[in-house]
């Protein structure tokens, strides 16, 4: 028995075994072998294989090896009978053989008759995935439009929660808000900040020296600014990227006052004001 990873390997597999023992019997019944006596039978094949199977080490030893335990007549026979059978070699993949395990001995396992394994494929999880989108995504403007934004189609949210699918044991936990209105929690948080930007920024530079200079480098944040005031003049809620996302998080009253210096103090006129940031940060 041969067990493999795929259809392809088995299929090579069947090939390639199915060759070698075909060459087994053309050497057993060439003319020149059966002309031999059992005491220059050895030799004989050993030059016979030099000459029409040059470079093969292998059948010349496997021979030498069976005619020990064997006569050539007999090895001529269930090479035969092996080739005959040779559809119903028990060469399979890990799935194949695991089915046929379980239908042999489908009592035993306690399991159903018609059982059916299938192996991990795309198109298997797509075509439901695709249908999901059109029944939940296309005909709800609001998800509609977040997709287009974040530029989600059905194979993209498939590749993210792929890694998921085989763990049965996790609790599916539905959104705690409703989109719409978190949208507009959102659009209402960022018209805040719109207007309060500057005096947030202003208060973010001042205590700048005292934060952790790792965590809030200058530069970085610098670059967020200037590109938060420009998302600002367009006036509706922007799509970030995920590296801006996760920088504006980090302008939140908690993550500012996680994020000080050791020994230094809260500086409590600011960080209040920061709340803004953590609910525009949501979509």
């Amino acid at each position: 028995m041969v067990v493999t990873f795929t259809k392809a390997a088995t299929a090579e597999l069947k090939t390639r075994l199915r060759a070698r023992l075909d060459d087994v019997l053309q050497v057993l019944e060439s003319k020149e072998i059966a002309e031999l006596g059992d005491d220059t039978l050895s030799d004989g094949i050993a030059a016979y294989c030099a000459e029409h199977h040059e470079g093969d080490t292998f059948l010349p030893a496997l021979l030498e090896q069976a005619l020990q335990k064997e006569s050539r007549t007999r090895l001529i026979v269930r090479l035969k009978a092996a080739i005959g059978q040779f559809d119903n070699a028990a060469i399979y993949t890990i799935h194949g053989f695991c089915q046929r395990i379980l239908r042999d001995y489908a009592f035993l396992c306690q399991a159903p008759f018609d059982v059916e394994l299938t192996e991990e494929d795309g198109d298997r999880l797509l075509v439901p995935a695709q249908d999901f989108w059109r029944e939940r995504v296309s005909g709800d403007p609001v998800l509609a439009a977040l997709a287009f934004k974040r530029k989600a189609v059905p194979q993209t949210v498939l590749a993210q929660i792929r890694a998921y699918l085989s763990r049965p044991y996790l609790n599916f936990r539905r959104p705690q808000a409703d989109l719409k209105q978190a949208q507009r929690d959102a659009e209402t948080s960022w018209q805040t900040v719109c207007r309060l930007l500057p005096e947030l920024e202003a208060g973010f530079w001042r205590i700048h020296p005292d934060l952790n200079g790792n965590s809030y480098r200058k530069n970085s944040f610098g670059n967020l600014f200037k590109e938060l005031a420009q998302k600002s003049a367009a006036g509706q809620l922007p799509c970030l990227d995920k590296d801006t996302h996760e920088r504006l998080l980090k302008l939140s009253s908690d993550k500012l006052e996680a994020g000080l210096k050791k020994a230094k103090r809260p500086m409590r006129q600011y960080l209040p004001n920061c709340r803004n940031w953590q609910t525009s940060g949501a979509i």
